[in-house]
């Protein structure tokens, strides 16, 4: 089998501050009012970010986890468990499902070794509690400064501030990154489901024409479920270019007034410092 990486980057991988909270782009500052105490609340963004990023990745993780241990069928609400009266019916064990995906990201990772490139249920099981305890443990690092951060800023932290700290980073680090994290979860919960009636189907030895109509059914709704991801993504997407366009359309009128200077130098000064 092919090695592939995984396209959701490992929030593990870099400590580095994210591009929008950047001294560069100023974008923090001006949302936060120029406050005079702006390098320590960017460091509380920035312990923010990175905590509301691995929790969406344990949210990841654990879908996979779930899927692979039979637990969908327990933590997922009542529209996600049409076949948990059939399942229950014929007495069949707990359904566990390891996907392709999550078997190539472990066969993409130079670390684990893969004998005949034959992925286990241990493989899995090992490789995906041992990512999610690697999560929550940096989790709580990274909290525990949070928290040591804000209480350093004594009373000038408030409760208004700290809101609008986390409004910031989900806006703008946050909401592009969950409509694609939480889009992958869909699909590995649609995978799981797809196998178990796949399953319930062949065990149940249904007709050709049931199998053919049950897979256009998961097919279809596939479709819509990645179409309503794909439309929440495209609708950030329209409203961050939106207001890029109107930045980059918007143009203070020039003043009158620089026409009229006879001084050519001081009119170019001026003019320079105009179109700056």
């Amino acid at each position: 089998m092919k090695k592939l990486k995984s396209d959701i980057a490992d929030p593990l991988s870099s400590e580095e501050m994210p591009d929008y909270l950047l001294n560069d782009s100023r974008t923090f500052e001006q949302y936060m009012d120029e406050s005079p105490s702006i390098e320590d609340l960017r460091q509380i963004a920035y312990f923010e970010h990175k905590s509301a990023l691995i929790e969406l990745h344990l949210l990841f993780w654990t879908a996979h986890l779930n899927s692979g241990t039979g637990q969908l069928l327990i933590t997922e609400s009542a529209a996600w468990q049409i076949s948990k009266s059939s399942t229950r019916r014929i007495g069949r064990a707990r359904f566990q499902y390891w996907s392709d995906k999550i078997k190539a990201i472990i066969l993409a990772d130079d670390q684990v070794k893969v004998p005949n490139n034959r992925v286990t249920y241990e493989m899995c099981f090992n490789y995906v509690t041992e990512k999610i305890r690697q999560l929550r443990v940096q989790l709580t690092k990274y909290r525990t400064e949070l928290k040591q951060r804000k209480e350093q800023l004594n009373t000038y932290f408030t409760a208004a501030i700290d809101e609008k700290i986390k409004s910031f980073v989900e806006e703008y680090g946050m909401t592009l990154r969950r409509i694609l994290i939480e889009s992958k979860i869909v699909v590995i919960k649609c995978d799981y489901y797809d196998e178990l009636f796949k399953s319930n189907f062949d065990y149940e030895n249904a007709y050709a024409h049931q199998l053919k109509l049950f897979e256009k059914i998961c097919q279809s709704k596939l479709n819509k479920e990645t179409a309503r991801m794909e439309v929440d993504l495209l609708k950030q997407r329209v409203v961050h270019q939106h207001y890029s366009d109107l930045f980059l359309a918007f143009r203070i009128p020039e003043p009158p007034a620089l026409l009229t200077l006879q001084d050519r130098d001081v009119r170019l000064r001026l003019q320079y410092r105009y179109n700056e």
